[in-house]
């Protein structure tokens, strides 16, 4: 008997202990590094896919628009006759790119400007009078005065009026860069963009259209 009793007394501890040390790893494993709280993993948030552009080519750049999108070339707009002046002699075409809703736009215009003559805040400026002129109700919308597009530094300026077509009025907002690019050289060329669309939707617009088509603009 105390035979038998010495092999079961080990055999006993070492039973115990096996179990405090699987109970031990259990513990461990669903217990985090303050006081046993529970380890939540941090899901990794899906990146949103860039929409697909269809190319443009213009002159001296290149631009991408949404699907959906159309685009049409306007040889003398009447829009920006009053910026036409600024160039005697020379036509100021453009290409606007307008939604499938018609209401939303972007329009990139270029005229030669050799040295840079006209500085781009006199034809931002000559752009703005003319909204003045165009939408009842003007107001300057806050907006920084410099942005970067195509790796070029962009005067910027904003304002938000009301528009009748067709019998329908409604508010909207417009936001116009202009720059010089070379700066100054003789193959200088002034471009200029203008996007717009009805305030109530403008932010949105401008978040999934209006910003990509942006980034999109390289200097060829």
């Amino acid at each position: 008997m105390k035979l038998n009793t010495r092999h079961a007394l080990p055999r006993s501890i070492f039973i115990c202990c096996s179990l405090m040390l699987t109970l031990l790893i259990a513990a461990c494993s669903t217990s985090g590094s303050s006081g046993g709280t529970n380890v939540v993993p941090t899901p990794t948030p899906t990146p949103t896919p860039a929409p697909a552009l269809t190319t443009y080519t213009g002159e001296g750049y290149t631009v991408g628009y949404p699907k959906g999108w159309t685009s049409k070339q306007d040889t003398s707009p009447t829009q920006f006759a009053d910026l036409a002046k600024q160039f005697p002699g020379v036509q100021v075409p453009t290409t606007t790119f307008t939604d499938s809703l018609g209401v939303n736009t972007v329009t990139i215009g270029v005229v030669p400007d050799p040295n840079g003559l006209v500085p781009p805040e006199t034809a931002l400026n000559t752009v703005i009078q003319a909204s003045k002129s165009s939408v009842k109700n003007y107001k300057e919308a806050t907006i920084a005065t410099q942005a970067t597009v195509g790796g070029q530094s962009w005067n910027q300026a904003a304002a938000t009026g009301d528009v009748t077509q067709q019998g329908a009025t409604a508010n909207a907002k417009t936001v116009a860069l202009v720059t010089n690019y070379p700066a100054k050289s003789p193959t200088t060329k002034l471009y200029f963009i203008v996007y717009a669309g009805p305030s109530l939707t403008f932010d949105s617009i401008d978040s999934t259209d209006f910003q990509p088509i942006l980034k999109s603009f390289k200097f060829s």
